[in-house]
């Protein structure tokens, strides 16, 4: 196990894609949601592209080389339009996805997600500057502050360019507590029905965090 001093983080790399699509295999379990190790793999490379679209930052913790934590975001102020290379790749890797029965219901779960969490953020009914998109560190290296030395990071970048606010939208997968403990109020809840997939609900939560 590395010590906080052996953590080097930097920025994000083109070449750290596969070992993030990993961390999110590992962290949100994607691999429960397939017999077929390729859909899983195409969600992983899916859920990653659609974190990645209009973000203004990310970056990554790393011990002896390898990718252990990350964190991506965005200043909704200066955020642009993906391009179309990124749009068509997303579109790609959707389409390989639902050739799956699986894989199509995964789709139509994320989509029910993306306007549950629509529905979380105008219930707010507040105007943030900024989003937390994607924040992940490998199991086996908690403990060791990285969580919180990535969130500080972003959240100094996000005060260097003028932000006050902040939000991010997190589920009962996720220990909720690193959240409050840091600052941050729960400002919103909703539960979603995970069948046919997996006989459970699961609840979805937005947090603001002012600074």
């Amino acid at each position: 196990m590395a010590n906080q001093s052996e953590i080097l983080y930097r920025e994000l790399m083109e070449e750290d894609y596969p070992a993030l699509e990993k961390l999110i295999i590992d962290t949100w379990r994607f691999d429960k949601l397939f017999n077929n190790p390729t859909d899983t793999s195409y969600l992983a490379k899916l859920y990653l592209k659609n974190c990645l679209q209009n973000n203004t930052y990310a970056k990554v913790a790393v011990s002896e080389g390898t990718v252990v934590g990350a964190i991506i975001g965005r200043n909704n102020s200066s955020a642009k339009k993906p391009s179309l290379n990124e749009a068509l790749s997303w579109v790609g890797d959707a389409a390989k996805l639902r050739l799956s029965k699986s894989g199509r219901q995964v789709c139509e779960l994320f989509k029910d997600f993306e306007e549950l969490g629509e529905e979380l953020l105008a219930q707010c009914r507040q105007i943030f500057d900024g989003e937390l998109a994607f924040f992940a560190v490998d199991p086996d290296f908690r403990g060791l502050d990285i969580g919180k030395n990535l969130l500080q990071t972003f959240i100094s970048y996000l005060v260097s360019e003028g932000a006050h606010t902040l939000y991010v939208f997190t589920d009962s997968t996720y220990n909720s507590t690193f959240y409050e403990e840091n600052g941050f109020i729960k400002i919103g809840e909703k539960t979603k029905d995970l069948q046919p997939l997996i006989d459970a609900s699961l609840s979805m939560c937005i947090y603001s965090y002012e600074f």
